[in-house]
């Protein structure tokens, strides 16, 4: 019987087999591109999105405040993660960061960022709108 359950669940899909650990590699650009590219082809755009942005937050916190981006020479670090995506992405590839889309997808909900990212979506597309 357990066979029978085993090879059932492995005839699935392989985004749908429980046993596979979905990540975020955050290793290099070219990994981290791909694994944006596989979510986008399993999500919607809102939710492509909101895990995009808690990426964007969860590699922030990995980052050491000495690590930060500055407003001005000499001042303290900027407390925001979208304006230390570059400094992020660049500690997260000389660390070798990798990040559970399952963590993410948690934070997300955790932080209403599918709310946040469904309103960033709909403000660039009313600026779109009116660009037309």
């Amino acid at each position: 019987m357990t066979l029978a359950i085993f090879l059932a669940l492995a005839s699935t899909s392989a985004h749908a087999f429980p046993f596979q650990s979905e990540t975020i590699d955050c290793s290099s650009e070219e990994a981290f591109k791909q694994s944006f590219e596989r979510i986008a082809e399993n999500e919607s755009k809102v939710d492509t999105t909101a895990i995009l942005f808690g990426t964007i937050q969860m590699l922030y916190a990995n980052l050491p405040p000495e690590r930060r981006a500055r407003l001005y020479e000499g001042g303290g670090p900027v407390d925001n993660p979208f304006l230390n995506v570059a400094q992020s992405l660049e500690y997260a590839y000389e660390t070798d960061f990798h990040l559970s889309l399952s963590d993410v997808k948690e934070y997300v909900r955790e932080n209403g960022l599918t709310e946040m990212a469904a309103q960033w979506i709909a403000e660039r597309e009313a600026e779109e709108a009116k660009k037309e």
